[in-house]
């Protein structure tokens, strides 16, 4: 189904239109959810979706967003999940260019996830307000531009990931928080496996105040209970900040 404003947008989403294909650009007036299996496309060049109030995009599972523009308030999630599913599915993101926290983080009875992330560009955000951050050697972390976060701490959760050319922030204009940020929710349950991360530039500032040593951040920021198989940097990945770094946290390989 083709739409062409919020009405229509939401009006599909009703009606359990499995593939929704954005005609032009849309300014919506509060965040959407799509429902199991739903897809949100774009065919046409330059389509827009911007959210006037609060958070973005929330996926229940099997969802594909594809070939959009998104832009929330950086310190908003422009997507996010919000789902009670045990077995999300694959999701798929594709040739997006965001305003706004990318932040795929599964609590509760989501145990399963497969992500596939294809060509991410963050252009701005703001990650420094979400509570849910790690610990380990008395510090804490925060999230990123781009969050992958297993909060479920069932020891067979798992959030299975492949991510393609992401791009975060701009030179002298960074993303706050961390760049990309990959956990698990301990060393002993909720697994993220990274299958293949592939980055272009990176540019993160955590804007974290001088002398406060328990709080970090980093341009690619893999913490406990994520295990990478393959990681390729072919971009610049540069801090701004104090207690910034590209570092990984924890045990894993």
């Amino acid at each position: 189904m083709k739409v062409s404003n919020f009405v229509q947008l939401q009006e599909a989403i009703d009606n359990n239109e499995n593939i929704i294909e954005m005609s032009k650009s849309i300014s919506a007036p509060n965040m959407i959810n799509l429902k199991k299996g739903q897809k949100l496309i774009a065919k046409e060049k330059n389509i827009f979706l911007s959210f006037i109030n609060g958070d973005g995009i929330g996926l229940s599972g099997q969802n594909e967003i594809s070939d959009i523009s998104i832009q929330t308030s950086p310190r908003n999630r422009a997507i996010f999940i919000d789902s009670s599913e045990e077995d999300l599915g694959d999701i798929n993101l594709n040739n997006l260019t965001v305003t706004g926290v990318v932040q795929i983080l599964t609590r509760g009875n989501n145990k399963k996830l497969n992500l596939n992330i294809n060509k991410l560009d963050i252009v701005s955000a703001d990650a420094r307000f979400f509570c849910e951050r790690p610990m380990k050697y008395g510090v804490n972390v925060y999230q990123g531009a781009l969050t992958v976060y297993n909060f479920n701490p069932q020891k067979d959760s798992i959030i299975n990931v492949k991510a393609e050319d992401i791009s975060i922030g701009r030179k002298n204009a960074p993303v706050i928080g961390s760049g990309v940020f990959i956990s698990g929710f301990n060393d002993e349950s909720g697994f993220v496996i990274i299958e293949k991360l592939t980055t272009a530039d990176i540019y993160s500032n955590g804007m974290i105040p001088l002398g406060q040593p328990n709080l970090i951040t980093g341009g690619i920021f893999i913490v406990y209970g994520a295990y990478a198989k393959e990681i390729e940097s072919y971009g610049c990945i540069y801090t701004y900040g104090t207690n910034d770094s590209t570092r990984r946290m924890g045990e894993g390989r």
